[in-house]
Parts: structure tokens; C-alpha cells; sequence
């Protein structure tokens, strides 16, 4: 297994697997509606994500993301950067993991461990930063996976998909 970096040639991959994680992960956690519509929007996501690379956007917000490869296929991606709410969460020198996705059949095999590593480290050398936040849905089955990677859990918020409720838990990590 290695990781590398995503391109925007990565884009179909990365989004179904984000997909493909999202239906066996949270089914029976999220509404099956919504599970149906996330994967019913795969286009319109790839179309989405190529623009948002065209524009540079992702520049703009250091935004960056990496697969993890086992046998020259893409088994799992994450998503990195600057954490986005520090201020609100009165965060200094804090990155943020965004997504972590690992398909089913190579969940707990070190592929999300490796991922993790891999963003810790970039967002420590790139940036300097001394912790990282991770955000993940309070009934998600693999939130142990942050706890036994070192994460404490130091926040709650409410996130509202289709006009439901949901609780995510913010994790923060020291680097």
C-alpha cells in the first residue's frame, strides 16, 4: 500500500468512493432517502469537484487530498487543510481532516491509519500546525478509530441533511 497525492484526474474515483463508504457506513444511521440521493448525484458531484479545480479554488483554500493505493487501485481518500471553524471553536495553529473514506473491504487493514499519518504529516510540515479536528457523525460505527488514533473528543455540533438532525463529535488530535 502507498499514498499519494490526488490530482484532478482522481475526481470519478474519489467521489465513488465517497459514495461507496457513505452507503455502507452510515446505512440504517442516515434515512435511506438521503443515502439514495448522495449516490444519485454522482454527476452532478464530479461536475461540482472538476469546477472547483478549474477555478482553483482549491488553492485558494489550501485544500488537499490524497488516495491510498493497494495493488495499483484506490482504495480510500482524504481530504486536508486549514481547520475551517477555529475561530469559532477558539482553535490556533489547528488543521482540519474534512473526509476520511476507506472502502468496506479494506477497513481495518491500516488504510485509514496510513491515511490519517500521511495528512497529520503534511498539515505539520506545510503549516506548522500543532493539532488537527475531525469531525464525524455521532452514531458513525468507526468513531473508535479516532479515539484509538489519539483523538479527544472536545466538541458537538447539529448538522442538518434533508431537513433531519444529525450530532457530529469533534475530535482534536495533538500533533
Amino acid at each position: 500500500m502507498h499514498i499519494r497525492k490526488a490530482n484532478q484526474s482522481d475526481i470519478e474515483i474519489i467521489v465513488d468512493i465517497n459514495i461507496q463508504t457513505w452507503l455502507t457506513t452510515y446505512a440504517g444511521i442516515i434515512d435511506n432517502a438521503i443515502l439514495e440521493r448522495f449516490a444519485q448525484s454522482r454527476q452532478k458531484r464530479i461536475d461540482r469537484d472538476l469546477e472547483y479545480y478549474e477555478s482553483g479554488d482549491y488553492k485558494l483554500k489550501h485544500e488537499e487530498r490524497a488516495l491510498a493505493m493497494v495493488d495499483n487501485h484506490e482504495v480510500g481518500f482524504i481530504t486536508y487543510g486549514p481547520c475551517r471553524q477555529a475561530k469559532a471553536y477558539q482553535l490556533k495553529d489547528t488543521g482540519e481532516i474534512y473526509a476520511i473514506y476507506v472502502l468496506a473491504d479494506y477497513q481495518r487493514s491500516g488504510v485509514g491509519k496510513a491515511l490519517l499519518d500521511y495528512a497529520f504529516n503534511e498539515l505539520k510540515r506545510q503549516y506548522n500546525y500543532t493539532a488537527v479536528l475531525i469531525w464525524a457523525l455521532k452514531d458513525n460505527p468507526f468513531r473508535r478509530f479516532y479515539e484509538k488514533n489519539g483523538g479527544q473528543k472536545a466538541f458537538h455540533k447539529p448538522l442538518l441533511l434533508a431537513h433531519k438532525t444529525y450530532t457530529e463529535v469533534g475530535y482534536l488530535f495533538n500533533l
